[in-house]
């Protein structure tokens, strides 16, 4: 495949990737409020999201393998298929909690086929030694929109409600679907011939590189899952802010990260990036950890873009590493593994949260997820070594300087 092909994939990927979480970072800040209105409890929101999560937490490992040895650009194309059907199924605006419990689950199988893929395609066609420049510039795609969603959101739900809000979910994930069947080539199967290898299976498991670097991403998944879920709720309980004010804060911290993803990028393709995922996830998680003790809404602002800021310094640096490490034995593997245990934190965040939240208030929820958050830190900056990494970085360092 040449330079030139790849870069038309990559390019296509960007837009259906950033197409698809506009239109959820449209509708999900609010979605807890609209399911408050519905079902009035904590653990009522928190099954919702939990579902949705469940569903990824299932799927995930299973179609990122599969995708090492059938063309991925067949799951993206499936993944979005399904992405339009259930946007357009939410338009109808379902009050019923089961069907929307339904509808989340089978929305959570669709988006195991679209970012996942879409990021171990990335690793595919990106360059040896530039995995964190490529993934930087990738996300942007995510956190962008993710940016820009919740202000939109919040004009649209301020001025014509919840239904609009869905109509532009089930728009964009129409043309995200138009754009990655035009655009998105075919690509031989990355790992066509690890189907049978024991190191395939097993040995993933045994690389303690990969074993700090998991539970890194699997309790940096609880701080994730608690900010976009519970901090509208704080917002709002505590400071009566408007649905603008809250899309306004919702897009700050992803504004931040789109912003600083690319720079961060080079950084992780330069430096130690052990120490950048160490650094920035132990002030992320304390940064949230203080979060209730906020006195009004422009504290919150500031801590969520500070939080953004850290979270950001380690995110190309873990993207890297997982391809780094993901070429050997199997891309798409190695990301269904990392995104079930980023899932899995999902799924029990907003369940945790939600009975931490009935038994003994909001700010412990965010209590939880900063101290969860410290802890995957330190055992990742324990727990990884320091032999091949650290050799690695030493080559970056060097470059870096030269």
């Amino acid at each position: 495949m040449t330079r030139q092909q790849k870069k038309q994939i990559f390019n296509a990927l960007f837009v259906v990737v950033f197409a698809v979480t506009l239109g959820f970072a449209v509708v999900n800040p609010f979605f807890p409020i609209y399911m408050k209105t519905i079902t009035g409890q904590g653990i009522g929101i928190a099954l919702v999201f939990s579902g949705f999560f469940l569903a990824k937490m299932i799927f995930t490992p299973l179609l990122c393998r599969w995708s090492d040895f059938i063309n991925r650009r067949t799951f993206i194309l499936c993944g979005l298929a399904l992405h339009t059907c259930i946007a357009f199924l939410f338009f109808l605006l379902p009050e019923n909690i089961l069907l929307i419990l339904f509808l989340r689950f089978i929305q959570g199988a669709a988006t195991a086929m679209v970012r996942p893929i879409a990021q171990a395609f990335v690793g595919d066609i990106s360059p040896e030694h530039r995995e964190g420049s490529a993934m930087g510039a990738f996300d942007v795609s995510f956190y962008a929109a993710l940016g820009i969603g919740p202000i939109i959101g919040g004009i649209i739900g301020d001025s014509l409600g919840y239904r609009a809000m869905f109509l532009i979910l089930f728009i964009l994930c129409l043309a995200a679907l138009f754009i990655a069947a035009i655009a998105v080539e075919s690509l031989e199967p990355s790992q066509p011939n690890l189907r049978s290898s024991v190191r395939y299976e097993m040995n993933i498991f045994r690389n303690q590189t990969l074993q700090g670097l998991f539970a890194f991403l699997f309790t940096r998944s609880f701080g994730i899952v608690v900010l976009p879920i519970f901090l509208p709720l704080l917002l709002r309980t505590r400071f009566q802010t408007s649905y603008i004010e809250i899309g306004i804060c919702a897009a700050a911290g992803s504004v931040t990260t789109a912003v600083l993803l690319g720079w961060m990028g080079k950084l992780s393709d330069r430096w130690d990036r052990k120490i950048l995922i160490t650094t920035g996830g132990l002030l992320s998680g304390i940064l949230i950890l203080v979060l209730p003790m906020a006195h009004d809404y422009w504290q919150i602002i500031a801590l969520t873009v500070a939080q953004a800021f850290f979270s950001t310094l380690s995110l190309p640096a873990s993207s890297a590493m997982l391809i780094d490490k993901g070429r050997k034995y199997g891309l798409g593997q190695t990301m269904g593994i990392a995104h079930t245990l980023m899932n899995i934190g999902f799924f029990m965040g907003p369940l945790a949260a939600g009975l931490l939240m009935d038994a003994l208030g909001l700010g412990s929820v965010f209590w939880a997820a900063g101290l969860a958050g410290i802890a995957g830190s330190l055992f990742f900056a324990i727990h990884c070594p320091a032999n091949d990494e650290a050799r690695d970085d030493r080559c970056r360092w060097e470059r870096f300087r030269a």
